[in-house]
């Protein structure tokens, strides 16, 4: 079964896409002016929930932080900055989003019992609120939930949405989503030499949390591309967020895919 952009589609299926993420074992190898505060407990003006993740001061960073609003995927603060670090001049209402990193992975698929040579990837076609109702094609992402390393995260998205596990998981890089606003950060990777597996081999109960991710309710319906077509979709502009693009370019740049 087929779709209008010419990729081979597995049966329908609405999927969990958890989306959004922090990894605060990673937190103090970003830089050593870099400070994660405590949570302020209360402190919003307003709360549509506990926000659970690290948030974001520097050295250029005057006084605490004022939260605005906050739920449990993000945070909103006015920040006092003083840019350039070095100067007189304080920015008093600079607006700052603290909000889970998050993880996106280009999969490629087990290789099936036919003869096409071409190595082939998974993507969804699907649409998001932010997408002015257009279609776009996507690859897996999801916050890193407390407790979680990058590639934990990684292998259990992986699992979750398209139901392989892979043996190679390589880190693409670890990228700021907006470097004025923050917004968190993505880490990409690119998971290779997979296989199916008919049951999760492992489970979130060693976290002991409540996932922050949750089910998206927008349809996603799962499909295989080739190699030669994922770069044609990717040339073309068919992934409308910028982290998809990011990540799905920057893997087919890497040696193992040329």
């Amino acid at each position: 079964m087929g779709s209008d952009l010419g990729l081979t589609r597995k049966p329908s299926t609405s999927w969990r896409r958890p989306f959004g993420t922090p990894c605060m074992a990673n937190a103090a190898k970003v830089s050593s002016v870099v400070t994660f505060m405590p949570r302020q407990a209360g402190s919003c003006t307003i709360s549509f929930g506990d926000y659970k993740g690290s948030e974001y001061i520097t050295d250029s960073t005057v006084g605490l932080p004022k939260c605005l609003v906050q739920s449990r995927f993000l945070k909103v603060q006015q920040h006092r900055v003083r840019m350039p670090p070095d100067s007189d001049n304080i920015i008093d209402d600079w607006l700052w989003i603290d909000y889970h990193d998050r993880i996106n992975v280009l999969v490629e698929a087990p290789v099936e019992q036919d003869n096409s040579q071409e190595r082939h990837f998974y993507v969804f076609e699907q649409s998001k609120y932010a997408l002015e109702n257009r279609n776009s094609i996507a690859i897996v992402g999801g916050i890193i939930e407390p407790g979680e390393q990058a590639e934990q995260a990684a292998q259990r998205e992986v699992a979750e949405e398209m139901h392989v596990s892979c043996l190679t998981f390589k880190l693409l890089g670890r990228f700021r989503t907006d470097v004025n606003r923050g917004m968190g950060w993505t880490n990409s990777f690119l998971a290779l030499d997979c296989k199916k597996i008919t049951e999760r081999s492992f489970s979130n109960d060693a976290f002991n949390v409540e996932e922050v991710g949750v089910a998206d309710t927008e349809r996603q319906d799962l499909q295989t591309v080739p190699l030669s077509k994922l770069r044609e979709l990717a040339a073309q502009g068919k992934f409308l967020e910028i982290q998809w693009t990011a990540t799905v370019a920057t893997a087919l740049l890497q040696p193992e895919l040329q």
